[in-house]
Formats: structure tokens, sequence, C-alpha cells
């Protein structure tokens, strides 16, 4: 509302976003796996939800909005600043079902704070049941959390629309790096 854009498209966005961003993340998990997917095309059409990759997410979903504000003479940049405070948000959230089923894991470790996965049902290798890894999903919250932080106080401060999503985008492929 600040950024004059009217909370009524809030709604409309979801709509189009969420769905672009699981179309994206299913076409981004395809072609990381298109060896098993060309030898089992029958099961392309899945509705499992783990394993997937964030850029899949990301990207479909950002580019559902693109498309919703074009749709709607809305102004992209301004929107996609607006939206930057909710995707940390959101990985944050979805950081947790990472640690639950275990579908992200980091090297093994001997620090007293690793992820120890027992259950054989766990989304992580079988070599790695039982051995002490480093919790990346907990490592990736963190750097979230700061991310978070650092767009809070430059929100105010950037005059120029599309730098709060350039911030965001930046500062969490950097962390991606080091994790």
């Amino acid at each position: 509302k600040r950024r004059g854009i009217s909370p009524d498209h809030a709604l409309g966005m979801a709509v189009v976003a969420v769905p672009c961003g699981i179309i994206g993340d299913r076409i981004v998990h395809l072609v990381d796996n298109l060896g098993f997917y060309w030898h089992h095309p029958g099961q392309i059409i899945g509705l499992q939800l783990v394993g997937l990759a964030i850029y899949g997410v990301m990207g479909g979903g950002l580019l559902g909005l693109v498309l919703y504000c074009h749709w709607k003479k809305l102004p992209v940049l301004r929107v996609l600043d607006s939206a930057a405070l909710a995707l940390p948000i959101g990985q944050i959230i979805g950081k947790f079902a990472n640690i639950i089923n275990g579908d992200t894991w980091g090297t093994v470790t001997k620090l007293p704070w690793g992820f120890k996965y027992v259950n054989p049902g766990a989304f992580l290798p079988a070599n790695l049941l039982g051995v002490s890894t480093h919790p990346t999903p907990v490592y990736e919250q963190l750097w979230l959390l700061v991310i978070l932080g650092v767009l809070l106080y430059a929100l105010p401060r950037l005059k120029t629309d599309g730098m709060a999503i350039v911030l965001y985008l930046g500062l969490y492929s950097f962390g991606r790096f080091f994790l």
C-alpha cells in the first residue's frame, strides 16, 4: 500500500505466482533428473514436492508475478520490491520441511550441533543414516534472517524501483555460494 499498489492485488498475485512457482520447480527438477525421467516418462507428472530446487520455485514464481503485473498494468519492479521481504520469510518456513524430511543435508561433521537422521524414510542417502552432518537448512535459515534484517533496514532508504529485489537476490546468491 505504501508503494502505491492496491492490497487487492495480493490474492491475484498469489493465485498466479504460486502455481507458476510449483510448475517452475517441477521443470527444474525434471531437467536436473533428466536421465531418470527419460527412462521413466510415466513419472514426469508427479505430486511429490520434496527434493526440488528453490531456483525453480523462485524463477517460476517471479515469472508468474511479472506476468500478473503486465496483465494488470502494475509497475513490475515496484511489485518485485514489495515481494522481496516475503521471499526470505517463505524460504525460512520452507526450510523447516527440509529439516523434518532430511532432503537437504551437509557434509559429515563432528560438531555437537550436527544433524543425525536415523529414520530410513528420510530423503538423504542411505550411507548418511545415523551419521552427523552439518545442518545446512539451519545455516540457510540464519542467513535468510540476516537478509531479512538487511532488507528491513535498506527498503525505506532505497530510492530506485528494483533495488530491493536485486539486493535480496544478490545476498541470497552470495550466501548460497558458501553454503
